[in-house]
């Protein structure tokens, strides 16, 4: 045994430091959907899958479309170009009508078939659920994606499902592993209830939904600590966006 072996077999013996250098168990990498399940997105000129990781069960598997590669990398560029585009102009109608259609590519190519699996496997609606996309796809947004929403109906029910967003609550991670890692770095007991800032343009006409929006968000927050900043009042000057206030954003 060379003296590298020597050392890494010394470390392993110390308590708590058994794995030093071994890649982790399937057992452990799977704790990372201890609060809802991860959605892996692989692509690759070999073959493209969708992984969802849950905590307590067998991982399930979607095969992707042998043209998704193809597919993903015009996608891919088209949104890096809208997006340069509509940095450059501050407000661009063409990143608008090409988000729009990048949402629709997405939810049909990938989001529809992840959200009938998670219906499948009994993941309740209003969950929260992990992306874990690969290589160029981290850049994509899948939580946006959506078919569109419809009109609502002339006799007043609720507006038809259209987007991701409608059914679960979208978050990222770059690896299994960095969402263990920033769990085990938590507080055991959080010392305060959280302080829930929302963010609104409801007199912004392409934004149709902000209003609604706003409503769903206030009536779901309605007994935690909340501030809403709207319209002129929406600014980085308020105090309320103060990171002494709320130290941990999520958009």
């Amino acid at each position: 045994m060379g003296e590298f072996d020597q050392l890494v077999a010394s470390i392993r013996n110390t308590p708590g430091r058994e794995d030093f250098l071994k890649p982790l168990s399937f057992d452990k990498l799977s704790q990372a959907a201890t609060d809802g399940p991860v959605i892996l997105v692989n692509c690759s000129e070999a073959r493209s899958d969708v992984i969802i990781v849950f905590a307590n069960r067998v991982p399930s598997i979607i095969n992707l479309d042998a043209s998704f590669r193809e597919t993903a990398l015009h996608i891919h560029k088209r949104y890096l170009n809208a997006r340069g585009e509509a940095m450059k102009e501050r407000v661009s109608d063409v990143f608008s009508t090409t988000l729009g259609e990048i949402s629709k590519a997405l939810w049909d190519m990938v989001v529809a078939d992840v959200v009938a699996e998670l219906k499948k496997c009994g993941v309740p609606e209003g969950s929260r659920i992990w992306w874990c996309p690969t290589s160029f796809l981290t850049a994509l947004p899948f939580h946006a994606a959506g078919r569109g929403r419809k009109p609502k109906n002339a006799n007043g029910g609720e507006r038809p499902k259209g987007f991701l967003v409608d059914y679960y609550i979208s978050s990222y991670t770059p690896t299994l592993k960095a969402l263990i890692d920033a769990r085990q770095s938590l507080p055991a007991t959080s010392p305060q209830p959280p302080k829930i800032l929302i963010v609104a343009q409801t007199n912004d006409a392409k934004l149709i939904s902000a209003r609604e929006e706003l409503s769903v968000l206030e009536h779901q927050f309605a007994n935690l600590n909340r501030a809403v900043l709207d319209n002129d009042t929406a600014t980085t000057t308020s105090d309320e966006v103060s990171t002494s206030k709320r130290p941990k954003p999520h958009t």
